[in-house]
């Protein structure tokens, strides 16, 4: 190769980076937490260096996907790993654990106090309103607020939507 580089030991690993990583977010996935827990859990084993981890769930998916279907659902997984990684940045490390569950290590938090504090810190950076990238145009909003209605309303279709909004 122009690099001098063994092609055969690239290619592998550019197979492990992808074993390792989450084809979504492009975050580690739960493979890779796993291999940074061993690592830390020796590089600790001669001291008394305690750490943070946790998981964190994203609750109310379900009616993500129903509303704007698996587009929206990835949309919004897609955004809470960017937010979460910006937020654990130099600081941790955080991975798609699977479905909508994250995990993440704080590698300098060793009481219960700091992992309160982060715990909070990525609480926050989910709670922020979530833009979905589809919703570009005004006609894309009125379709969607259409749908939300007529859910709302029992899906009567536009008509039903339109006389029950009249006496609003």
């Amino acid at each position: 190769t122009a690099a001098g580089g063994n092609p055969r030991a690239q290619n592998g690993g550019a197979v492990l980076s992808l074993a390792y990583t989450d084809p979504l977010t492009g975050l580690g996935n739960k493979m890779r937490m796993h291999e940074k827990f061993r690592r830390l859990s020796q590089a600790r084993e001669r001291g008394d260096a305690a750490f943070t981890m946790g998981l964190l769930n994203l609750d109310g998916m379900k009616p993500i996907n129903d509303l704007f279907g698996y587009a929206g659902g990835n949309e919004v997984i897609k955004q809470c790993a960017m937010r979460l990684a910006a937020a654990v940045e130099g600081d941790g490390f955080v991975c798609r654990h699977g479905g909508d569950e994250f995990a993440f290590i704080f590698p300098h938090v060793a009481d219960e106090a700091g992992a309160a504090e982060k715990a909070r810190l990525l609480q926050s950076v989910l709670l922020a309103p979530f833009a979905l990238a589809f919703w570009q145009s005004p006609a894309d909003w009125f379709e969607w607020l259409l749908l939300i209605l007529m859910g709302v309303f029992g899906g009567t279709g536009p008509q039903g939507v339109a006389s029950a909004t009249e006496g609003a």
